[in-house]
C-alpha cells in the first residue's frame, strides 16, 4: 500500500478572485495557485474579500472574510479581524500574500503569533516606495498597517530588479528573491493581422494612475488617418468620471472600445494587433507586456519600463513622454521593417523570461517554506 503523502497547508490571501476582480495581481496569484495544486504534498486555501458563488475550486477551496464584498479603505480596515480570525481556524504553515495593503499586516501578525511562515509579493512599485504622510487618517492607518506587515515578511518577492533596489532603498529591507510574473504560453491558433491597416491596442482598467485620457488624444491625432485602427479593451464604462472620456471615444471613427473582456478574448486582441500602447504613470510589471510579447507584439510605452526591457529595445520602445507617445508610433508605422524585427524580438524576449516555467521557484519557495515548517 502507498504511503500517503502528508500535505501541508498554504493560504494565498487577496483582496478579490481573479474570477470576480480580473487584475494583474489577481491573475497572477490564479496562476501560482494553478501550479501549487498539482503537487500532492500542499493543500491550498484561496482567502478572499471579493469571491464567486462557487467556492469549489479545481483543486482548491476559496474562503470569503469580511463584511459583504464591498471595495475602499474602510471596507478593507472593517474586514481585518475576519481575515485573522479566518487565519487562525484554518492554520496554516504558509500564508502568501500579494499587494502592499492591510492584509500585509494581519498576515505577518498571524504568522509571528503562530509560527508560521509568510511570503511577501511585491504587485507594484508603490509597494516598495515610502509615502508620505497624506489623505485621511484610515488611508494613514492602511499605510500603518501595511508596512508593519512589509518589515517582519520572512520572505520578500518582487517582480523586477528596480523594486528590490526600491526595496532597499526606501525600507531598507533585502529582497529574497526576484522572480517575473509569467503567463502560459499562447494555444497555436493562427490570428491573421490585417493587411490594409496597422492595429493599436490598449488594455487596462480606466484609472488615474493608467491615464486612457493619453490613448484617446493619440487616436484623435490620427483620426484622419485611415490606415491605423485603435481599440481600447478594459472596465470603466460605468463610472461617471469617465462620461466626458466616452463621449469622446464615441466620436472617433478610428477607435473601437470593446469594454471589459475575459483574458482569452483580450489575449486573441492583443494578437490581431501590431502595438500595445502603455500610458500608466506607475506599474509593477504589466500583465499587459507579457500577453503582447508572447504574441509577437511590442510595446510602446510612456513612462513604464521594468528593468530597462523597453529603453534596452529589446521588446518594444520606452517613449519617455505623452508628448512622444504620437511621434514614436508614427515613426513605428512608417517603417514596417523595424517594426518586424521588434515583433520577433519582443517574441523572444517574451518567451526568454516569463513563460510560466520562470514561476518555478515562487513555487518551490512557498511549497518549501510549507515543508520547512512542517519539519521543524
Amino acid at each position: 500500500m502507498a504511503e500517503r503523502v502528508k500535505r501541508t497547508r498554504v493560504c494565498i490571501v487577496m483582496g478579490g478572485h481573479w474570477s470576480v476582480q480580473a487584475g494583474g495581481a489577481q491573475y497572477q496569484a490564479k496562476c501560482l495557485a494553478d501550479m501549487l495544486k498539482a503537487r500532492q504534498d500542499v493543500e491550498i486555501f484561496y482567502l478572499a474579500h471579493k469571491v464567486p458563488a462557487n467556492r469549489e475550486q479545481d483543486g482548491y477551496r476559496i474562503v470569503h472574510f469580511g463584511p459583504g464584498q464591498r471595495t475602499g479603505t474602510l471596507h478593507v480596515l472593517a474586514s481585518l479581524p475576519a481575515l485573522y480570525r479566518a487565519l487562525k481556524r484554518l492554520r496554516p504553515a504558509v500564508v502568501y500574500q500579494r499587494s502592499l495593503m492591510p492584509y500585509t499586516g494581519v498576515c505577518a501578525l498571524y504568522c509571528k503569533r503562530h509560527g508560521a511562515r509568510f511570503v511577501f509579493h511585491v504587485a507594484s512599485d508603490w509597494d516598495v516606495r515610502r509615502q508620505a504622510p497624506s489623505g485621511s487618517v484610515f488611508r494613514r492607518l492602511s499605510r500603518r498597517i501595511a508596512e508593519y506587515g512589509l518589515h517582519r515578511a520572512d520572505i520578500l518577492v518582487t517582480q523586477t530588479q528596480d523594486q528590490a533596489r526600491l526595496l532597499r532603498s526606501e525600507y531598507g529591507l533585502e529582497t529574497t528573491a526576484v522572480i517575473p510574473n509569467f503567463h502560459p504560453a499562447p494555444e497555436p491558433d493562427v490570428v491573421t493581422r490585417p493587411r490594409d491597416r496597422r492595429r493599436v491596442i490598449w488594455v487596462a482598467n480606466f484609472k488615474a494612475v493608467k491615464n486612457p485620457e493619453y490613448f484617446v488624444e493619440l487616436a484623435e491625432r490620427f483620426a484622419d488617418r485611415t490606415e491605423v485602427q485603435f481599440v481600447m479593451i478594459g472596465r470603466g464604462a460605468e463610472d461617471p468620471r469617465y462620461r466626458p472620456l466616452f463621449e469622446r471615444i464615441a466620436r472617433l471613427p478610428n477607435l473601437d472600445y470593446l469594454g471589459e473582456l475575459p483574458i482569452e478574448r483580450v489575449n486573441r486582441e492583443i494578437a490581431a494587433s501590431d502595438i500595445l500602447v502603455n500610458t500608466s504613470t506607475t506599474e509593477g510589471f504589466p500583465n499587459t507586456f507579457i500577453q503582447a510579447w508572447l504574441r509577437a507584439v511590442p510595446v510602446v510605452s510612456c513612462w513604464v519600463d521594468p528593468d530597462g526591457c523597453l529603453s534596452s529595445g529589446r521588446a518594444g520602445v520606452l517613449a519617455g513622454s505623452r508628448e512622444r507617445l504620437p511621434v514614436v508610433i508614427s515613426e513605428l508605422l512608417a517603417d514596417p521593417e523595424r517594426l518586424n524585427r521588434l515583433s520577433e524580438s519582443a517574441r523572444a524576449y517574451g518567451y526568454a523570461n516569463h513563460q510560466q516555467d520562470r514561476a518555478l521557484p515562487l513555487v518551490d519557495l512557498v511549497a518549501g517554506e510549507a515543508c520547512a515548517r512542517i519539519s521543524r
